[in-house]
């Protein structure tokens, strides 16, 4: 009795509202100090008005203008890196939010929401981009709200319903164009319901999207050809900044990238533990669930009376999403939606015991915390702003970087000036070697002892001819978190 009592007491501690508001402080309370070269970037778009309108994230830039300014009016003068990441924080917390009431929606029990919010909530992807300032947290949830909106309609009837989640699906995809295939899911399953009538319902909304591009296109462009509104809307496709090959990398990456979307895996963990030894405390923490874990129950329920629509549709979504990620060579981002789609249909036809979805979820929670999110709120992995001031301070040297793109994006947002002619990869000073040492006086490369960690850089890097390259003298040693190197001058060659 007592323990009944007990349990009791600690799912009305930590009910489904609570573990949203805990992971939504966590978020909050942890943004991460090593942005991405793409975050830099969209946040310099923000900060100086420039390129609102990315064609594959449409309106992710010029939200996040309006709300800047919003905040601007309220509280003076803010980061927009740092406001662009609460952003993401909030909408992660309210992701969560819609989970629950889509999981509740499907008559799941408080104790089975819970442990799968707890699951979702500490899975690597959501934790990543809730931290920083990207641009995948936000679709996913308007394009929850079309399933939660497209479940009611299948559980009420309502032609109202199904225009919403129409609605909601194409805003998702204005949002960033990943999303097309949730709303192409969600059509899917209409037609292969006895509900095709309402086909109309959910079509009338997505004609929003062509017409919100048709309009910005003309309006930023002054062009009103259809066929360069279409080079518009697939430019990052036809550019080749969005890859989409079926190669090597798809199939080696995507296993591995489906993996990262729970726990994540990078070499620089390695590193981190070796400097911090301290997070070590985490690993021991891990030991106690996995226990835990290895005495559970692994008993299982199946679920004969699910609703075969509703597992069709997402596990067609789901399917859709992985299946483009794999011809996006194993493309992570694209995949960040995967734990919410694996709540939805697992708890759709299999149900786990609560208790070993907890002890899942809290080992991927120390790991990810403890060895990635946190860590990388605290420390600055390579020293960058000692990086960019140094650059700032040589304005007639170029600078080889392994890390070249993000550090000219960081120097972008921080100084309003484009860089990118000055901060070059080894690649673009090896094809145009010549013309580069006649104009500059000074080279300088990280690329002798930067601490990179085993990753796909460092092989590129590696299989360069950096024999080419002679040491001269250090400019300045750099010491980040994960190691000590230096911004070394070289010695032209005389050739």
């Amino acid at each position: 009795m007592q323990k009944s009592y007990f349990k009791e007491y600690l799912y009305t501690l930590l009910s489904p509202n609570k573990i949203v508001m805990c992971f939504f402080i966590v978020y909050l309370l942890f943004p991460t100090q090593n942005s991405s070269g793409d975050s830099w970037g969209y946040a310099t778009d923000i900060k100086f008005q420039i390129n609102l309108f990315r064609p594959h994230h449409l309106l992710y830039n010029s939200f996040g203008l309006i709300i800047y300014k919003i905040l601007k009016i309220i509280f003076g003068n803010i980061d927009v890196l740092a406001m662009m990441k609460m952003l993401n924080a909030f909408f992660a917390a309210l992701l969560l939010i819609i989970t629950n009431k889509i999981l509740k929606l499907l008559n799941k029990n408080t104790e089975q929401r819970f442990a799968w919010l707890f699951f979702i909530g500490s899975s690597f992807g959501v934790f990543r981009y809730a931290t920083d300032n990207e641009t995948y947290i936000i679709p996913i949830f308007f394009s929850l709200l079309a399933s939660f909106f497209y479940i009611n309609f299948h559980n009420h009837n309502r032609k109202i319903h199904l225009f919403y989640s129409g609605a909601f699906a194409s805003i998702a995809c204005l949002f960033h164009q990943i999303m097309f295939f949730w709303w192409l899911g969600i059509l899917i399953g209409l037609l292969a319901s006895t509900n095709r009538k309402y086909f109309f319902y959910y079509i009338l909304p997505s004609l929003i999207v062509p017409i919100v591009y048709w309009v910005i296109f003309t309006s930023v462009h002054n062009d009103h050809s259809i066929i360069h509104l279409l080079g518009y809307i697939f430019h990052d496709y036809l550019s080749g900044s969005a890859k989409t090959n079926i190669g090597w990398q798809s199939f080696l990456l995507t296993p591995i990238n489906i993996f990262r979307t729970f726990i994540q895996i990078h070499g620089n963990i390695l590193l981190i533990i070796k400097n911090t030894s301290v997070l070590l405390i985490f690993l021991l923490l891990i030991l106690i669930p996995i226990t835990y874990l290895f005495k559970a129950n692994w008993k299982i329920t199946i679920n004969h009376n699910f609703n075969n629509n509703i597992f069709l549709t997402h596990l067609t979504i789901f399917i859709l999403h992985l299946c483009f990620a794999f011809f996006s060579s194993g493309n992570a981002e694209f995949m960040v939606m995967m734990p919410f789609l694996i709540a939805i249909i697992t708890l759709e036809i299999i149900k786990f015991p609560s208790t070993n979805i907890r002890l899942i979820a809290s080992i991927m929670f120390l790991w990810n915390f403890g060895l990635s999110i946190l860590p990388s709120s605290l420390y600055n992995f390579y020293d960058t702003s000692k990086l960019i001031e140094t650059i700032k301070l040589n304005p007639n040297s170029i600078f080889i970087l392994q890390d070249n793109l993000t550090t000219a994006s960081e120097y972008e947002y921080i100084y309003g000036e484009e860089i990118n002619m000055r901060i070059i990869s080894f690649e673009s000073y090896h094809v145009n070697k010549t013309e580069f040492d006649s104009i500059y006086t000074n080279i300088y490369t990280d690329i002798f002892d930067r601490p990179t960690p085993l990753n796909r850089a460092k092989l590129t890097i590696q299989s360069a001819n950096i024999s080419e390259f002679h040491k001269d003298k250090v400019l300045i040693t750099l010491n980040g978190l994960l190691g000590e190197y230096g911004i070394y001058s070289i010695a032209k060659s005389s050739n």
